[in-house]
């Protein structure tokens, strides 16, 4: 379990194409004291595990279904990504709670400069749109954000985020352009709320009372 505060944006120092997924070594500093060959990181907000770890860098393994589903078998090396290891029990929880699964990926559609900060918009899948309101929390390529915004777009959904200068230089979503792609996890606690509504609403249509 993560909490959306990136530690450390660090640099793919390596990527190797594997049978059926790929592997990628990540140069890191902040984030390689304690870590430990087995340790989950978030690697732009996708929860992986650590397969070696050396002074200089750690290596994880991306599988197909991981590649399918988020931009990082679109990392190459040179490229910069978000880091977080798991959040501590005895420490505050910032952010919101990001478990490192990624839903889905979205395009970034629009980026304007706000006074030093910046707006991003990306559309959403509208699978997602049960989960995505405006004021609410979601995780783009795993730093925690709040929705200024969740429109309907057709199918979809167009959410806009509000960049402060911190982000912009911490995390990799200072890099962003438009028509790059990043990683989407909505907020857990909206999944559950949903799938309660849902499972609710279809007993009383069966004649049931509800949980």
């Amino acid at each position: 379990m993560f909490t959306g505060i990136v530690e450390e944006r660090a640099r793919v120092a390596a990527r190797r194409e594997s049978d059926p997924g790929l592997g990628l070594e990540v140069a890191a500093v902040k984030t390689l004291p304690g870590l430990r060959v087995g340790d989950s990181i978030a690697v732009n907000g996708v929860c992986l595990t650590a397969e070696k770890v050396s002074p200089e860098s750690f290596t994880a393994e991306v599988v197909p279904e991981t590649i399918s589903r988020t931009n990082l078998g679109e990392m190459a090396i040179g490229q910069y990504v978000n880091l977080e290891r798991p959040m501590r029990a005895d420490s505050r929880w910032e952010g919101h709670i990001v478990q490192g699964h990624v839903d889905a990926t979205a395009p970034v559609v629009s980026i304007k400069q706000d006074e030093e900060g910046r707006r991003m918009k990306v559309l959403i899948s509208g699978r997602l749109a049960p989960y995505l309101v405006e004021k609410g929390s979601i995780a783009l390529d795993g730093v925690s954000l709040t929705a200024v915004s969740a429109i309907d777009e057709g199918e979809n959904v167009l959410v806009e985020v509000a960049l402060v200068p911190h982000t912009l230089r911490t995390t990799v979503l200072g890099d962003r352009l438009i028509d790059d792609s990043v990683n989407v996890e909505v907020d857990i606690l909206a999944k559950y709320v949903a799938r309660y509504m849902e499972r609710s609403g279809a007993g009383a249509g069966r004649g049931g009372a509800g949980p």
